[in-house]
């Protein structure tokens, strides 16, 4: 991993971030012990459980990157959540 990354490359961790968090909302997984890992070399991500986190990687629980959507009817991807997560891996000059 390089020490910095230019603006395209955070947004575009943040995107994938952001698609994950999205694809396990809308597969209506409940597993409250699922988190995001993210091997902080790589920037490699994967959906595991806290038990199967790779040794090495940082895991993220999934529930601090979730929030109610507006009209509180279901859950959404926490858009500053998962911008801050990216921009903790990702340090734009």
């Amino acid at each position: 991993m390089k020490e910095y990354s230019t603006v395209q490359e955070r947004d575009a961790f943040d995107e994938r971030i952001f698609e994950i968090v999205q694809e396990y909302i809308e597969d209506g997984n409940s597993e409250s012990n699922f988190g995001l890992s993210i091997n902080p070399q790589t920037l490699e991500l994967a959906l595991v459980s806290h038990e199967n986190n790779p040794e090495g990687c940082d895991f993220h629980p999934l529930e601090s990157l979730i929030r109610p959507n507006d009209n509180n009817t279901g859950n959404e991807p926490d858009c500053d959540a998962t911008h801050e997560l990216a921009s903790s891996y990702c340090f734009v000059r």
